[in-house]
């Protein structure tokens, strides 16, 4: 077995995993009564499983605890000492906005030692063991759903060159197509990723596909894209200033 179930009571669960660290959970509302038991109970585990790694879970965790600061300042923390250049604590945060609190007060009197705060469990484990952080998850819009005639088309977000409307219909161009949908450029443009941005009062461009930008009459620009080099996407007046700090443009006025 993996891991070793040391203590499990309806407010604390302590389980020592083999890979090297002590996992504890803690549940409910603390009274400093119940913090001072179970602060020397993992302690006293600690030095048995001679274990100087510790996550403390507190996720199921409610209300404040500042009432236990005092002791936990003067008694518990002198009592791992002995520790300090060895233990490591990670805590994974309550969304109980008072045990947050407590918990960075708690920091504040315990900088001697290694803390860390976490928001997910493997994420506190990789850092006790030294592992390297686990690569975030691109959670980014990668199609849109577009009602073309009659049906739904799934397209690539990143495949779209720009965005036009003309009399209520919107047309979206990609590279090797076209797409028309009766909706509005404000709509279409509130589904897409940042990149997307507004030129023109007709007009919208991906931003990752800009190749350059041109002074044209009054205050407008003419816009070229890398993948359509000879298409001229025309950059309204009053939208010059945005379009020329977002792509980092030197243009001479």
């Amino acid at each position: 077995m993996e891991e070793e179930i040391l203590v499990k009571t309806e407010s604390c669960k302590v389980i020592y995993n083999k890979s090297g660290y002590l996992l504890i959970g803690v549940m409910g509302y603390f009274s400093a009564k119940l913090i001072r038991e179970n602060a020397l109970e993992v302690l006293n585990l600690a030095h048995v499983k001679e274990c100087p790694n510790i996550i403390i879970d507190l996720t199921q965790m409610r209300g404040t605890w500042s009432y236990a600061l005092k002791w936990l300042e003067i008694e518990f923390l002198p009592l791992i000492q002995e520790w300090k250049d060895e233990i490591k604590i990670a805590y994974i945060c309550s969304t109980d906005s008072s045990s947050r609190q407590s918990l960075y007060r708690f920091f504040e009197i315990s900088n001697e030692f290694d803390v860390q705060v976490f928001d997910q469990l493997e994420d506190s484990k990789r850092w006790l063991l030294n592992l390297p952080p686990r690569e975030k998850e691109d959670t980014s819009l990668k199609v849109i759903s577009i009602k073309n005639e009659g049906r739904h088309v799934i397209v690539e977000i990143e495949s779209i060159n720009y965005i036009w409307v003309e009399k209520k219909i919107v047309h979206i161009e990609t590279l090797n197509s076209s797409y028309e949908c009766r909706s509005s450029l404000k709509d279409i443009l509130q589904k897409l990723p940042e990149n997307f941005q507004q030129i023109h009062r007709s007009y919208a461009v991906n931003l990752n596909q800009v190749a350059s930008i041109k002074y044209y009459a009054g205050g407008s620009y003419l816009l070229y894209l890398k993948r359509s080099p000879n298409i001229k996407i025309p950059v309204g007046r009053t939208f010059a200033p945005s379009i020329k700090k977002r792509l980092g443009i030197k243009v001479k006025w």
